[in-house]
């Protein structure tokens, strides 16, 4: 399949306007089409998986929700839990912070986020862990 230039281009060679080819002229023009064919092959070969191939492992597959919708129901569930205990944490003398601990919770994950929500060190966090 020749483009509309390469067929300019032999007709300017067979009429001779054109002398003398630059040296590896040839050989490049070779070079880039095969590189281009090449590279038109790959791209229908992935046309080509995406359009059928997986489609039978994907239809075999049950249906899953969309994970947004897991996460809001993992939120829901979080705030039904009975809430066990209440701690007040004196961070300085003007500034309190609440701890809610809940059924089920991850001592270490409240200290963590207690301790990010109020810019504390990591020895303050294991020291509260201990309190906890």
């Amino acid at each position: 399949m020749k483009s509309a230039r390469d067929t300019h281009l032999e007709k300017v060679i067979d009429q001779g306007t054109v002398k003398t080819m630059p040296k590896g002229f040839n050989k490049s023009v070779q070079r880039l089409r095969k590189c281009k064919q090449d590279r038109m092959e790959k791209n229908q070969e992935q046309e080509k998986m995406y359009k059928g191939e997986r489609y039978d492992k994907l239809k075999l597959e049950k249906a899953k929700p969309p994970s947004f919708l897991e996460k809001e129901e993992e939120r829901r569930e979080k705030r039904n839990k009975a809430l066990l205990l209440s701690i007040e944490v004196q961070i300085n003398p003007h500034k309190t912070g609440r701890i809610g601990i809940k059924e089920g919770d991850d001592l270490n994950k409240l200290a963590h986020s207690f301790c990010m929500a109020y810019s504390l060190a990591k020895d303050i966090e294991d020291t509260l862990v201990e309190q906890l």
